[in-house]
């Protein structure tokens, strides 16, 4: 085990108490909906020691005591939310983007749970297609609509 020689402590405890660290990063940064990697490149700016397997292990530990959400889906890495209020995710299946869906949809499904049903957790997971990725769509789809149709002189039938 290696010691600071400044501080007498070993290097492993400065590491492991990075959690309230991480926490405040989050609420005070408020990046949206980060990934672990995204995270840790934006404390690195700030803390140049602090490692990868830190930002992991500080974030799930976070998230298992209900500091900050956990947000998993099938179409990227899981991804944190410091907002831990009740509501709900959609994810963009083209650019990965998160959005929060309003705290009474959550509140609404609350409500039709089995009665003396404890929640611990909700997490739906929703997709589609944002608003961006969707005109993207709509606005190259039109463009191949318009160059299939001929422009200028017709030649009309004779009947």
């Amino acid at each position: 085990m290696r010691v600071n020689t400044k501080s007498g402590k070993s290097s492993r405890a400065e590491n492991c108490n990075k959690k309230p660290l991480l926490l405040e990063f989050l609420q005070t940064h408020k990046l949206d909906h980060p990934t672990a990697d995204k995270i840790y490149s934006s404390m690195r700016e700030l803390y140049p020691r602090i490692s990868l397997g830190t930002v992991y292990r500080n974030l799930n530990a976070l998230a298992r005591e209900g500091k900050i959400l956990k947000i998993e889906n099938p179409f990227s890495p899981s991804r944190f939310d410091f907002r831990t209020i009740p509501h709900l995710h959609i994810f963009c299946k083209k650019c990965g983007k998160i959005f929060d869906i309003s705290q009474e949809v959550s509140k609404y499904i609350i409500k039709y749970l089995p009665q003396g049903f404890a929640l611990d957790d909700l997490q739906i997971c929703a997709s589609g297609l944002c608003p961006s990725c969707s005109s993207k769509i709509n606005n190259s789809s039109t463009k191949q609509t318009t160059k299939g149709k001929r422009h200028g002189n017709t030649k009309r039938n004779k009947n």
